[in-house]
């Protein structure tokens, strides 16, 4: 039986994409990754770093080249990858290697697919969401587009998926439960054609998602 859970000095943010490294289905985001950034969240912040909740400065580029790179790839959207990576490296005219360029690039493909797509649905992009998961632990997040009673996922692919992968289905049982919606459809995105899958809200997959979350964070 578990233990009551911990509470922390100060709240700890845990986003949908933290949730899915402690679950150990992220290539990219690993459980010990996730701790470190928890650790780094209760460190006192030095009175001359105030605490800057939202930067609205992207990490890789000014805005306005940001949203130029946009209008540019979303010109010629069906071009291949590497047309497009090329098109961004002369523009930016930055010494960067090709992992920068190909982060900038999904960064902006991304974006590129919000703004095609946001004519087949009346939702709107949302801010980002705060609910308590537990004391003082907050689950955060950002769904692409949120209606009145279903969430929608963008994914971007080279190629349709015969099957959504497991990450994806955490992802969007997180955005249901900082909703409050039933119902999630992870939309995926080649080229100018989509494909949407019905994800429905399962208390019994939310609650091994919830518990495999205190029984790490017993370990924090």
């Amino acid at each position: 039986m578990l233990g009551e859970a911990k509470t922390y000095p100060t709240p700890l943010r845990l986003s949908a994409t933290a949730v899915i490294g402690l679950l150990g289905l992220s290539q990219r985001t690993h459980s010990h990754t996730v701790m470190a950034d928890l650790r780094r969240q209760l460190r006192p912040t030095p009175p001359d770093m105030p605490f800057v909740e939202d930067s609205k400065r992207n990490k890789f580029v000014e805005k306005d080249v940001y949203w130029t790179l946009v209008g540019m790839i979303r010109d010629s959207y069906s071009h291949t990858t590497d047309q497009h990576i090329d098109a961004i490296k002369e523009f930016v005219h930055e010494d960067r290697t090709d992992d920068w360029y190909s982060k900038l690039y999904k960064c902006v493909r991304r974006t590129v697919g919000s703004v095609i797509h946001e004519d087949m649905t009346v939702g709107e992009s949302t801010a980002v969401l705060t609910i308590p998961l537990l004391p003082n632990v907050l689950l955060v997040g950002k769904p692409d587009i949120v209606e009145e009673d279903r969430v929608i996922e963008l994914k971007t692919r080279r190629q349709f998926v015969d099957s959504i992968l497991e990450s994806e289905k955490v992802q969007v049982h997180c955005y249901m439960k900082l909703t409050g919606k039933r119902h999630a459809v992870i939309r995926e995105i080649v080229d100018d054609e989509t494909k949407d899958t019905d994800i429905e809200w399962d208390d019994m997959y939310w609650d091994r998602i919830y518990r495999t979350i205190i029984v790490i964070l017993e370990w924090f």
